[in-house]
């Protein structure tokens, strides 16, 4: 059996030490932040997706196509 992982993280040199290894993909996005001690701060910072499966959206929708979350069950 096969767990797919995926986790979210701010973008720091220690999420990114942490899980630099050849069975993670590390891919960066923006998101938004509305809270921050800093109100200059405040606004889009960049954040890391790890996953420890390829993150080609082809690959991703062979993956959701092929390994389905719940069987819908109609009456």
């Amino acid at each position: 059996m096969y767990v797919y992982i995926i986790l979210s993280n701010s973008d720091t040199e220690t999420i990114r030490d942490l899980f630099s290894s050849y069975t993670f993909e590390i891919d960066e996005v923006l998101a938004n932040r509305a809270i921050n001690c800093n109100g200059n701060r405040r606004g889009k910072t960049t954040e890391l997706i790890v996953t420890n499966y390829p993150t080609e959206k082809a690959i991703q929708l062979q993956l959701l196509e092929s390994r389905p979350f719940f069987t819908l069950v109609v009456p």
